[in-house]
C-alpha cells in the first residue's frame, strides 16, 4: 500500500496538497529550497501558488519559485476563497490592542491582480471566516458566531453558546458543523443562523465508563463532504453520523486493534482519508522489559471492512500529537523529534 521513501530532518512545519511545502533549517517547496535571506516562513495559497514571509513584505510564488505578487507585512494573507482560486481574503489595518485582542478591518481582494473585490470593513476580534460565500462572511469568536452582510459590513445574525468549541468540523449544504464542548455536534444555517440539527447520543458506547451512552470528543470528527458523513475514530470506536438522514453507526475495534498491538487511538484533528481508509495514529503496548513507555504507530483503516490494511511502527520517537497527512500518492508523518517521513503509493494496490 505505501512504503516509506525517504525523511527530512529538523523540519518545523510543512503543509500539503499536490505540491509541498516544509519548513527546516530552511524554507522547501515541492523539495526545492526557496533561496533568499530574511525568509520566516511560508503557507500553500492553492495547489499552484504559495505565501513566503519575510522580515518585512510577503511574497506570493508560483510553482516554478517566481514571485507574482508582493505584499507589505500589515496585509495578512489567507487561503479562503470564492468560486475562482484568485479571489482571496486579506485582513487590513490589524490592530493588536494591550488586553491581546485583535480588530481587523477585512477586504476581499483578488491577489493575483492585487485589485480590490469589496471592502467591507468589519472589526472583528478573530481574523479567520469560518464560512463566505458572494454575500455572507461568518466568524467565530470562541463561543459565538457573527454573520455579517459583505457588501455594507452590517450584522446578519449572532449565534452564541458557551458550550460551543473554538473551532469548526465544516460546512455541509450550507450548514455550519460545530462541535460542543458538552458531548454534542450541532449544525447552523450560515444564512439564517438557525439551529438545524443536534446529535447528543450514541448508544451501546463505552458501557459502563462515565461516559457511556455519549459522544466522544466531538472536536475530533472529520468531514466526508462526498459521502455526506462526520467520521472519527477516538479510543478503541469508530464512529460514522450521517448528515442528510442523522444515522449514527458505531463500531467497536478493540479486538482488530489488540490483532497489531494497539490499544488507543490517537485523539485525530482533520486526519486524511479516502472512500475506503481512514488514516490514524496510535499508540501500542509496551514490550516486556522495554524501557520505552510505549511505541506509536501509523495505520490505514478499512472504512468498509473496519480492518488494518498497512501500518507502520515509529520505533525511535513518539508522534506526539501530529496528524498524518496526504495527498494524491504520498502520505506525511511528523515525529516529535522533527522528522517527516514521507510514505509513497506503491502502484500494485491503489485502493488506499
Amino acid at each position: 500500500m505505501y512504503k516509506l521513501s525517504h525523511t527530512n530532518k529538523n523540519v518545523q512545519y510543512y503543509y500539503v496538497n499536490e505540491q509541498m511545502l516544509h519548513y527546516s533549517d530552511h524554507l522547501y517547496y515541492n523539495f526545492k529550497k526557496i533561496s533568499g535571506e530574511n525568509i520566516i516562513g511560508g503557507s500553500l495559497l492553492d495547489h499552484n501558488h504559495i505565501i513566503v514571509n519575510k522580515e518585512e513584505r510577503q511574497l506570493i510564488i508560483d510553482t516554478n519559485l517566481i514571485t507574482i505578487q508582493e505584499f507589505s507585512n500589515d496585509i495578512i494573507l489567507f487561503d479562503t476563497f470564492i468560486k475562482t482560486p484568485t479571489n482571496r481574503i486579506a485582513s487590513v489595518n490589524t490592530i493588536f490592542n494591550d488586553d491581546g485582542s485583535i480588530v481587523c478591518n477585512w477586504v476581499l481582494f483578488n491577489y493575483t491582480t492585487n485589485k480590490v473585490i469589496q471592502d467591507f470593513r468589519i472589526k472583528t476580534s478573530y481574523c479567520v471566516p469560518v464560512y463566505i460565500n458572494e454575500n455572507i462572511i461568518v466568524f467565530q469568536d470562541m463561543n459565538k458566531l457573527t454573520s455579517y452582510n459583505i457588501q455594507n459590513g452590517t450584522v446578519l445574525w449572532e449565534f452564541s453558546d458557551e458550550s460551543l468549541a473554538s473551532h469548526i468540523l465544516g460546512t455541509f449544504n450550507n450548514e455550519i458543523i460545530l462541535p460542543t464542548t458538552a458531548n454534542s455536534i450541532l449544525t447552523l444555517n450560515a444564512h439564517t443562523g438557525v439551529k438545524e440539527k443536534e446529535w447528543k447520543e450514541i448508544p451501546k458506547i463505552n458501557i459502563g465508563s462515565q461516559i457511556e451512552g455519549v459522544i466522544p470528543e466531538p472536536s475530533s470528527f472529520v468531514l466526508d463532504i462526498e459521502n455526506k458523513k462526520l467520521i472519527g475514530a477516538i479510543g478503541t470506536n469508530y464512529i460514522e453520523i450521517e448528515l442528510d438522514t442523522n444515522k449514527i453507526k458505531h463500531i467497536d475495534l478493540i479486538e482488530e486493534l489488540q490483532k497489531s498491538n494497539i490499544f488507543f487511538i490517537k485523539q485525530i484533528t482533520d486526519n486524511p482519508f479516502t472512500e475506503t481508509h481512514l488514516f490514524l495514529t496510535a499508540m501500542m503496548e509496551q514490550n516486556k522489559n522495554d524501557e520505552k513507555w510505549s511505541y506509536d504507530c501509523l495505520f490505514a483503516l478499512n472504512r468498509k471492512t473496519f480492518k488494518i490494511d498497512w501500518k507502520y511502527n515509529f520505533e525511535t520517537q513518539n508522534l506526539g500529537t501530529h496528524t498524518p497527512k496526504a495527498s494524491k500518492n504520498h502520505l506525511y508523518q511528523l515525529d516529535n523529534d522533527g522528522t517527516l517521513f514521507v510514505f509513497e503509493k506503491q502502484l500494485e494496490n491503489t485502493s488506499v
